[in-house]
C-alpha cells in the first residue's frame, strides 16, 4: 500500500476511499519493520496485515498469493495501490485496477496496459506516521510494506 517502511495516514484513507465502501483491503510488511502502533493503525481502518520475513519481494509475493486465494474464493475485481509492475500478474485472476498517485507512472507500460482501469489519485496533504511503523535500527531495504 505504501512505500517501504512508511505509512501516511491521510494517503491510506485516500486510497481506501478510492476503493469504495465494503472493499476488503490487505497490506503486507516485513514483521520486523512494523510496530504495534503501526499494526493498530491498519486494524483501525479494517486493513488486514500479512506479516512476512524480510526477504526480497516477500511482501509482493504474499499479496499475490492472497489475490490468488481470493480469486479461488470467487473474487474477480482487484484494486492494487502500487506502481510496481510485479502486480501485472493479478490481471490473470480477474479485473485489475491500479490506484497510483497522480505524480506516479506505472514502472512498465504493460502493467498499465493489462489494467481495466488506471486511477490517478490526488495526493492529500500529508501527515506521516512512519514512527508508528518503522522500528528503530531497521533499514528501509529490509523488505517492503505494500
Amino acid at each position: 500500500m505504501q512505500s517501504p517502511g512508511q505509512l501516511d495516514e491521510r494517503r491510506t484513507l485516500a486510497t481506501l476511499r478510492a476503493c469504495g465502501p465494503g472493499v476488503p483491503a490487505v497490506a503486507a510488511c516485513a514483521g520486523p519493520r512494523i510496530t504495534g502502533d503501526g499494526i493498530k493503525i491498519l486494524q483501525d481502518r479494517g486493513i488486514s496485515l500479512l506479516q512476512v520475513d524480510g526477504a526480497k519481494n516477500a511482501a509482493d509475493q504474499a499479496l499475490l498469493e492472497e489475490a490468488r486465494r481470493r480469486s479461488d474464493a470467487g473474487c474477480r475485481r482487484f484494486l492494487v495501490a502500487s506502481d510496481d509492475s510485479f502486480f501485472r500478474q493479478i490481471a490473470d485472476l480477474g479485473q485489475l485496477e491500479i490506484l497510483i498517485w497522480h505524480t506516479q507512472r506505472p514502472r512498465l507500460k504493460d502493467y498499465a496496459a493489462r489494467a481495466a482501469n488506471l486511477h490517478r489519485l490526488a495526493i492529500p496533504e500529508t501527515r506521516a506516521v512512519a514512527r508508528h511503523l518503522r522500528r528503530p535500527g531497521v533499514p528501509d531495504t529490509a523488505g517492503g510494506c505494500r
